[in-house]
């Protein structure tokens, strides 16, 4: 089964930013004809958003999200390997981050 989404994650100081797009690479389709934003923020998609400290294992954010693009804050937490993880139906996305 081919994926129907893909995740970019983006990590800057103090917050983690997921972004979710219909088709499974860059070279996906755009959603709407002749409109190269392929994000789902035209689309209303509800979807779980977790992310986990892959040292510890301990689930440090859990979720439900209502938009395409969601920001996390990680002020406070350990420095470390964390993966990121969005559930869209019977779909799960991963990407580890490191958060200094």
């Amino acid at each position: 089964a081919s994926q129907v989404y893909s995740m970019s994650v983006g990590v800057n100081h103090g917050h983690i930013t997921v972004s979710l797009f219909e088709g499974e690479n860059s070279e996906s389709q755009p959603l709407r004809d002749g409109d190269n934003d392929r994000s789902l923020s035209s689309k209303q998609v509800s979807w779980t958003l977790e992310v986990i400290n892959a040292t510890t294992g301990k689930k440090v954010f859990d979720q439900k999200i209502e938009s395409s693009d969601f920001t996390v804050d990680t002020i406070g937490w350990e420095p470390g390997v964390y993966i990121v993880k969005a559930t869209i139906g019977d779909e799960e996305l991963t990407e580890k981050v490191i958060v200094k």
